[in-house]
C-alpha cells in the first residue's frame, strides 16, 4: 500500500531539516555551514571537512577550491574511499548522485554517517543487524531509553514521543530533578511539553534541537530524525548551575497573545465566506481561546477554536459575515477578552461592486496622463478600494492614487511607463477581487506617434497635392483621426491610405491660401504638436530647405533639399558666390519628380551666398546666406608640433589638432642677413613642411607662428655651418 503523498512529503521535509542541523552541529568546530543539502555537498569540499571531523582522521589532499567538474568529481571519489576504509558500507550512491544534488541518496549518506559515528560507535556496536546475531543501532538506543523511562513503554521513535511527555521523562532521568513536572504533564499541551523538555536539554545536558519540537509532536515525524536527536542523550553531561527541581511551565502572560487573520482585520474578508482567525500562543503560553462576533444585525455569536495541528500553540477559528457592515469581534484568552481588542472589522460585499471608465480600455504612458477607473460601491457595505497591477516585462511598478468623489464613488488614477504593452489590473475591495479576473489593459505611447511629410509644413503651394504620414506602429494599437480646415474654418477632404498596421499616409489638396489647421488624434487623444498650423502659399511655389542653406563646414560635404514639386515645368539654377570659388556642387533627383538633392564643398571658411533660380526667377528666400566655419575651433599655437629643428635647412610642423583655418608663419634669419629663401608647402592634413637656406653661417633664428601666435620654443636658436 502506497503511502499518502501529503504524509510522505512531512516526514522528507522534517528528515531533511534534521540532517542539514545535524550536520551543521559537526561543523561548528570548522566555522562552516550548510544551506542545502542536496547543493552544498556537490564539490565535495564540506563532505570531507564533515568526515574529519567525524572520524579525527585526515581524508587526505583534495582540492579545496574546485572550479570543474573533474575537480569536484575527484573530491567525491576521495570521500567515497574513506568512507570505504572506514568500514562503512554505502549501496546505491556515487559521485555523480551527490554532484547532480540527489537529495533522497544524500539524506540517505548522511545517515550512514550518523549511525556508524553518533549511533554505532557510541553503543560500541557494528551498524549493521545480520540476522539478529549482533545487536543493531536502532535496538541499542531502543533499549537504551526503555531502561532510562521504563514507566513510558517506549516501544518506537514515532508516536510514543508525540505528547511530549516521553522526552520530558527521559530529560528527568538523565538528569533528575531537571524537569520535575514531567510525570504530572498534560498530554493535551503536547508542543509545550516538548518545546519545555528540550529546551531544558539544549541549556543543561547540552543537546542541541536538531529536531524541533513542532517535529516531534507531529504524528508524521521522521523515525530517522528522532533517532538522530535522541542519540545524543548517552553521552550528555549536566552542566553546572541547572536548575535541579525547577518549577513547571511558565505562567500565562494574555499580553503577548497574538491575532491576525481577515477576520480581525477586513483584509480579505468579504461576505457569504468564512473570515478566518489565527491566535498565536507562541509567547503567551497556551490557555482556551474563544470570541463573541456582534455583526450589523446586533447578534452575538460564538466562535470555537481549535490547534492548527495536535499539541499546537496556535489556534484558528472562524465566521462567516452575512451581510455587509462593522463586525465587533471580541477575542478571549481564558475567559478574559484581550487587551488588543476588541476588533472593529469592516466588511463589505465586493461583487455588489461597479467598474467604469476609460482606464479599464487603455493606459496611456507618461505622469501627464491620468488614467482614471471609477469605482462605485452603492450596496457593497464599508470597505478599502486597492489594485493590484502587474506590469509588462521591463516596465516599472504601477503608481496610482484613490480618489474620493462621493460617499459612493471613488477614482483610481493611475500612471503607466512603458508602451505598447499590457498591463493587469485586479481591483480589489477590503483585499478581494471584485471580478473573476483581472482586467488586460493595453498601453498607447503617444510619444511614439511620428507625423511627418511636408503636408504638416508650411510652404506647400495652393490647388497643388499634399501629403502627410502617420507612423504609431511603436505606439500600440488604437485609431487614429484627422481633420483638416483652411483659413475660413471650412473642412479641406483628405484620403487616408494604410502603409502597414498602425501606420497611414494622409493625401489632402489645399485650394485657399493662407493659415491651414491640420488636427491629428491618436486614441481620441490630442498629440503633442498637434493642431499643425500650415501655410499654404500662391501657386507655384518653390521650396528650399536643409541645413546647407545655412551653415557648412570647409572642404565637408553640405546638403540641402530644392522641392519643386508643385512648380510645374521649369528649369532649376544654382549658384554659389564666397571667397573661394566652389567647385564641386552636385545635384541628383530626389525621391520624387521635381526633387532634387544638392551637395556642395566650400573650399575655405568665410560667408557665401547661394543662388537658387526657377525658370531664371529667384525662389523664396534666396540668395540664402551660408556662414562657413572650419569645423577646426579657435586656434591655439600651443598645440602645433615642431620635428627637425635642430636640423639645418629643414623642419616639419604638426598643427593637426591647433585648430584654425592654417595661418601659419615662418621666420629664418642669420646674425646679419636673411635666409635666401624660405619654402612652406601644406601637407593637405594641417601638417607643414619647412625648407629654407642661408648663407650666413653661425648662429640662426628661426619664428614659428600659428595664427600670430609663437610655438611653444620660438624662436628656435641654432647653429648652421
Amino acid at each position: 500500500m502506497s503511502m499518502d503523498p501529503e504524509i510522505d512529503a512531512q516526514w522528507k521535509k522534517i528528515q531533511e531539516k534534521t540532517f542539514t542541523r545535524w550536520v551543521n552541529e559537526q561543523l561548528k568546530v570548522q566555522k562552516v555551514a550548510v544551506k542545502s543539502l542536496s547543493t552544498d555537498f556537490g564539490d565535495g569540499v564540506l563532505l570531507i571537512v564533515l568526515l574529519e571531523v567525524l572520524s579525527q582522521k585526515s581524508v587526505g589532499k583534495y582540492n579545496k577550491k574546485p572550479r570543474v567538474h573533474a575537480q569536484k568529481m575527484e573530491n567525491l571519489e576521495k570521500v567515497l574511499n574513506f568512507i570505504g576504509s572506514e568500514g562503512i558500507k554505502l549501496v546505491n550512491i556515487g559521485s555523480g548522485d551527490i554532484i547532480e544534488g540527489n537529495l533522497k541518496l544524500i539524506l540517505g549518506l548522511v545517515w550512514t554517517l550518523i549511525l556508524h559515528y553518533q549511533i554505532s560507535m557510541g553503543f560500541n556496536i557494528d551498524d549493521d543487524d545480520d540476522g539478529g546475531q549482533k545487536k543493531s543501532g536502532k535496538q541499542a538506543l531502543l533499549e537504551y531509553i526503555q531502561k532510562k523511562i521504563p514507566q513510558k513503554n517506549i516501544k518506537n521513535f514515532t508516536s510514543d514521543w508525540n505528547d511530549g511527555t516521553a522526552i520530558a521523562a527521559l530529560v528527568d532521568a538523565h538528569a533528575p530533578g531537571l524537569c520535575p513536572d514531567a510525570d504530572t504533564m498534560d498530554p493535551n499541551n503536547s508542543l509545550q511539553n516538548a518545546s519545555r523538555a528540550m529546551q531544558l536539554a539544549d541549556d543543561w545536558l547540552g543537546i542541541p534541537q536538531v529536531l524541533g519540537p513542532e517535529d516531534m509532536t507531529n504524528p508524521h515525524v521522521d523515525e530517522l530524525s528522532m533517532m538522530t536527536y535522541l542519540s545524543q542523550f548517552p553521552d550528555a553531561e549536566l552542566k553546572e548551575g541547572a536548575p535541579i527541581g525547577a518549577s513547571a511551565a511558565p505562567p500565562t502572560d494574555i499580553t503577548k497573545v497574538k491575532v491576525d487573520g481577515p477576520g480581525v482585520t477586513g483584509n480579505g474578508a468579504q461576505t457569504g465566506k468564512p473570515a478566518p482567525i489565527n491566535v498565536d500562543c507562541g509567547e503567551s503560553g497556551v490557555a482556551p481561546i474563544s470570541a463573541i462576533v456582534t455583526g450589523p444585525d446586533g447578534q452575538p455569536k460564538e466562535i470555537d477554536f481549535e490547534p492548527s495541528s495536535k499539541g499546537s500553540d496556535k489556534f484558528n477559528g472562524s465566521y462567516v459575515p452575512d451581510a455587509p457592515g462593522v463586525y465587533n469581534v471580541e477575542v478571549k484568552f481564558d475567559g478574559e477578552p484581550l487587551p488588543s481588542g476588541p476588533f472593529q472589522v469592516a466588511i463589505g460585499d465586493p461583487s455588489a461592486v461597479r467598474l467604469d471608465g476609460d482606464g479599464l480600455e487603455r493606459a496611456f504612458v507618461g505622469k501627464d496622463h491620468d488614467n482614471i477607473i471609477d469605482v462605485y460601491t452603492e450596496n457593497a457595505g464599508p470597505g478599502d478600494i486597492a489594485v493590484d497591477f502587474k506590469s509588462p516585462p521591463g516596465a516599472g511598478p504601477v503608481e496610482y492614487d484613490v480618489k474620493k468623489i462621493d460617499d459612493n464613488h471613488h477614482q483610481i488614477c493611475y500612471h503607466v511607463d512603458q508602451g505598447p504593452g499590457d498591463y493587469e489590473a485586479n481591483v480589489l475591495y477590503n483585499g478581494v477581487p471584485v471580478e473573476d479576473k483581472p482586467r488586460v489593459i493595453p498601453s498607447i505611447d503617444l510619444d511614439k506617434v511620428i507625423v511627418k511629410g511636408p503636408g504638416i509644413e508650411s510652404g506647400n503651394p495652393a490647388k497643388s497635392k499634399t501629403t502627410f504620414d502617420v507612423d504609431a506602429r511603436r505606439a500600440g494599437d488604437a485609431d487614429m483621426k484627422v481633420s483638416i480646415t483652411d483659413p475660413d474654418n471650412e473642412e479641406v477632404p483628405f484620403e487616408i491610405t494604410p502603409l502597414a498596421k498602425n501606420a497611414y499616409r494622409v493625401t489632402y489638396t489645399p485650394v485657399k491660401e493662407g493659415n491651414h489647421t491640420v488636427d491629428v488624434q491618436y486614441a481620441d487623444k490630442e498629440l503633442k504638436d498637434s493642431p499643425y498650423k500650415v501655410l499654404i502659399d500662391e501657386p507655384g511655389y518653390v521650396k528650399c530647405s536643409g541645413d546647407g542653406l545655412h551653415h557648412a563646414i570647409a572642404n565637408e560635404p553640405a546638403h540641402f533639399v530644392v522641392d519643386a514639386t508643385k512648380a510645374g515645368e521649369g528649369q532649376l539654377g544654382l549658384q554659389m558666390e564666397g571667397p573661394a570659388e566652389v567647385a564641386d556642387v552636385q545635384c541628383e533627383p530626389g525621391p520624387e519628380p521635381g526633387m532634387f538633392n544638392v551637395t556642395y564643398k566650400a573650399p575655405r571658411p568665410g560667408s557665401y551666398k547661394i543662388n537658387v533660380k526657377f525658370n531664371d526667377e529667384p525662389v523664396p528666400g534666396a540668395p540664402f546666406e551660408v556662414s562657413v566655419d572650419s569645423g577646426r575651433g579657435d586656434p591655439d599655437a600651443s598645440k602645433c608640433l615642431v620635428t627637425g629643428i635642430d636640423k639645418p635647412g629643414s623642419f616639419e610642423v604638426d598643427c593637426k589638432n591647433a585648430g584654425g583655418t592654417g595661418h601659419l608663419e615662418v621666420g629664418v634669419s642669420g646674425a646679419y642677413v636673411p635666409a635666401d629663401y624660405i619654402a612652406v608647402k601644406h601637407n593637405g592634413d594641417y601638417t607643414f613642411s619647412v625648407s629654407y637656406h642661408i648663407s650666413d653661417p653661425g648662429e640662426t633664428t628661426i619664428t614659428v607662428k600659428w595664427h600670430g601666435k609663437d610655438l611653444e620654443g620660438s624662436p628656435f636658436i641654432i647653429q648652421t655651418k
